[in-house]
C-alpha cells in the first residue's frame, strides 16, 4: 500500500523537484520508505506503507526490463500468479505482489488486469515504447487522479499533489451533482481539469494523446438467475475473507460496529486467525455517546463469541466530534459529505500504534441489498432512484443552489437500458453510492497511514451475487436475506435479526444553533455566489424554529464551503 505520483512529458524534460513535492504531499500514505525514478521525460515517486514483503528489495518504484512500476494496493491472488509466471521462466527476487504485477504486465500486457484479484491503482511506464499506462481496480477501491497541464501529464493517488503544480479551481458545473449524491459520476471531479481514472479503466498516454479502454463492466454482471447453489456463496465468502487477511506479523484490526456485516466478517475470519495463532490482530469499536445509537452491547456479544483477545473501545461524543470535524475538513480533498467520516477518523486516530491494516464491512449493503430503500421507496424510474440514494433531496438542492443541475438520469437512461428496473437500482448503488464510501475509507485510512481492506467488495463475490435475482435477496419483510441466512451459522440471533443502525452520528443534536451560526459567519456563506441567499436564510429559519429538519443540507453547505476555502484556496477560518 502506497501513495504514488508522477510526471510524463514527451516534449519537455521533467522538473524532478516537482515530483518530490508531489510525493511529499502524500507522505502520510506511506511513511515507511520514499523512493523515486527519474529518467528523461518521466519521473515518479512512491511513499510506501510496507505490508507484503517488508524488505527494501520490494520498495517501489520497481523496474524490470524496460518497465517502471509505481503501485498502490494489494493483489490477493499474487501467489497463484507467481507460480504461473515461474512456469513461464520468470525469476523472482522478492516475495512481494509488486514484482508479480510488473512481470504479469510484461507477459500478458494490459490483459494482466483481468487476472488480478484485489484493490489497486498503478502506473507503468514503458521506456522502450515511450508510453505510460494507468489502471485502477474494477470497483474503484483505490484512487487515482490525473491532470494535463503545460504539455505534461501528472498523476497521483490524491488531488493534493497537484496543488504543488498549479492553483486549483472549483469545477462549478459539478456542484449540484455533488450536493445531491456526494459523488461525481464519470471522470470529472469537483476540481477543474483534474480527472479520475474510472473503476476498471486503463489510460494509455503517449505524447499528447490519451486513450481509454475498460477491462471490466459492472453492467454486464447482472443476470437475474433464480437458481443457484446456496452453499457456494458461503464457501466463497469464507475463502475471500480469509484471503484478505494480512501476514500475522503485521498489526491489524477489525472495525467492529456490532452490526451484521462487520460481525460476520470477523466471525468468518476467526477460524484462520485461530489456526495461525495471530496475536497481532485486535478489534476497534466506536461508542457513540448517544443512547439511541450506542451499539456497545452488540459489540461485546460479537467480541465474546469470536473470542477476540483485545478490543479497543473508543468514545465519540459531541466535544471530540466538533473538534475533529474542523481538523478533518482541513485535510480532505473532497467535502466531508457525512458526519460519520469524522467518527471514522476518530477511530483511526486512536488505533494501536503501528497498526497497518483495518478490515471493514463496507459493500455488503450495496451488493446484498441491505438498505431500507430497496424495500420502502421502490423507485420506478432513474430520477427517483438517484433521489433515493441522495444525502439531501433534489427539491432542497434546487432550492438552495444557483447552479443548474446536469440531468444525470438522462445520461444513465441509455447506458442502463438493457437492465430491469431493480437491476438499474442495484447498479446505481454499486457504481455511485458505494464509490463515495470507498473513496472516504481510502483517504481517511491513509491519512492515518492505514490500509483499509473491504472483503465484501471482492470481485468474485460481486459477480456471483449480481447474477442472483433480486427476489432471492430481499422481500417485503426482510433485507439482505442471503447474508442473514449465512450469518445464522456464525452469529447469535440478536445480531442477525436486529434492525440496522449503521455508524451514525446524532448530527441534529450535536450541531446546534450556536455552532451553525459560527460556521456560516466565519465561512461567509451569505457572500457566496453558489447559493440563493434568500432561500438559505429561509432554510436556517425553518431549521432553528424546528418547523423542518434541514440538518443534512446545513452540514453539506458547511463541509462544502470548508473544503472550498481550506483545500482549494488555502484560506484560514
Amino acid at each position: 500500500m502506497c501513495g504514488i505520483a508522477g510526471i510524463y512529458s514527451q516534449s519537455e524534460k521533467i522538473n524532478f523537484i516537482d515530483v518530490k513535492k508531489m510525493t511529499a504531499a502524500i507522505k502520510h500514505r506511506g511513511p515507511d520508505a520514499t523512493n523515486y525514478h527519474n529518467q528523461g521525460n518521466y519521473a515518479t515517486g512512491c511513499a510506501r506503507l510496507s505490508i507484503v514483503d517488508r524488505t527494501i528489495k520490494s520498495n517501489i518504484p520497481y523496474s524490470f526490463d524496460s518497465l517502471v512500476l509505481s503501485f498502490n494496493g494489494e493483489i490477493y491472488n499474487f501467489q497463484e500468479l507467481r507460480k504461473i509466471l515461474i512456469k513461464k521462466n520468470y525469476k523472482f527476487h522478492t516475495m512481494s505482489d509488486t514484482e508479480v504485477v510488473i512481470k504479469s504486465f510484461h507477459y500478458w500486457g494490459v490483459n494482466c488486469f483481468k487476472k488480478f484479484e484485489g484493490m489497486y491503482a498503478c502506473a507503468i511506464f514503458d521506456k522502450k515504447n515511450d508510453n505510460l499506462i494507468l489502471a485502477r481496480d474494477p470497483l474503484g477501491i483505490k484512487t487515482l487522479y490525473y491532470l494535463s497541464y503545460k504539455k505534461s501529464f501528472f498523476y497521483s493517488s490524491e488531488i493534493k499533489s497537484f496543488k504543488k503544480i498549479k492553483k486549483l479551481k472549483l469545477n462549478k458545473s459539478r456542484i449540484y451533482e455533488w450536493f445531491l449524491l456526494n459523488e461525481n459520476y464519470g471522470e470529472e471531479t469537483l476540481v477543474d481539469k483534474v480527472k479520475k481514472v474510472l473503476p476498471g479503466q486503463i489510460l494509455n498516454v503517449r505524447g499528447k494523446k490519451i486513450t481509454t479502454t475498460s477491462f471490466f463492466s459492472l453492467l454486464k454482471t447482472f443476470k437475474d438467475k433464480k437458481i443457484f447453489k446456496k452453499n457456494h456463496i458461503e464457501k466463497l465468502l469464507k475463502e475471500k475473507t480469509e484471503l484478505h487477511l494480512c501476514d500475522k506479523k503485521v498489526k491489524s484490526a477489525f472495525f467492529l460496529s456490532g452490526g451484521l456485516d462487520s460481525s460476520l466478517i470477523t466471525a468468518m475470519m476467526n477460524r484462520k486467525i485461530k489456526l495461525d495463532n495471530n496475536k497481532n490482530l485486535y478489534s476497534i469499536s466506536g461508542q457513540i455517546q448517544f443512547q439511541a445509537l450506542n451499539e456497545t452491547s452488540y459489540q461485546k456479544n460479537v467480541i465474546q463469541k469470536s473470542e477476540i483477545k483485545k478490543n479497543i473501545s473508543i468514545k465519540i461524543n459531541k466535544k471530540n466530534f466538533l473538534s475533529e470535524s474542523f481538523k478533518l475538513m482541513k485535510h480532505l480533498e473532497f467535502p466531508c459529505f457525512s458526519p460519520s467520516l469524522v467518527g471514522l477518523n476518530i477511530l483511526f486516530k486512536n488505533k494501536i500504534k503501528k497498526t497497518k491494516v483495518v478490515y471493514t464491512g463496507d459493500g455488503a449493503d450495496e451488493i446484498f441489498l441491505g438498505y431500507d430503500w430497496f424495500q420502502d421507496s421502490k423507485p420506478t424510474n432513474l430520477k427517483q432512484m438517484l433521489n433515493s440514494i441522495s444525502y439531501i433531496n433534489e427539491k432542497t438542492a434546487k432550492h438552495i443552489l444557483r447552479n443548474k443541475p446536469k440531468k444525470l438520469h438522462c445520461v444513465l437512461k441509455k447506458k442502463l437500458s438493457s437492465l430491469s428496473e431493480i437491476n438499474k437500482f442495484r447498479y446505481i448503488n454499486q457504481r455511485i453510492y458505494l464509490q463515495k464510501w470507498l473513496l472516504s475509507r481510502d483517504v481517511i485510512g491513509m491519512l492515518n497511514s492505514t490500509e483499509v481492506r473491504v472483503p465484501y467488495c471482492d470481485l468474485s463475490i460481486l459477480k456471483f451475487v449480481n447474477k442472483i435475482s433480486s427476489e432471492r435477496l430481499f422481500d417485503n419483510k426482510n433485507k439482505k436475506i442471503l447474508l442473514k441466512n449465512i450469518s445464522k451459522k456464525y452469529l447469535s440471533k440478536d445480531i442477525t435479526d436486529r434492525k440496522k443502525i449503521g455508524f451514525t452520528i446524532p448530527i441534529y443534536e450535536w450541531l446546534d444553533k450556536q455552532a451553525i451560526l459560527f460556521y456560516f459567519k466565519k465561512l461567509k456563506i451569505s457572500d457566496s455566489n453558489n447559493y440563493r441567499k434568500i432561500n438559505i436564510k429561509k432554510l436556517l429559519k425553518e431549521h432553528f424554529s424546528k418547523k423542518k429538519n434541514h440538518i443534512r443540507a446545513i452540514w453539506t453547505i458547511i463541509s462544502f464551503e470548508m473544503w472550498n476555502k481550506f483545500f482549494l484556496n488555502d484560506r484560514r477560518l
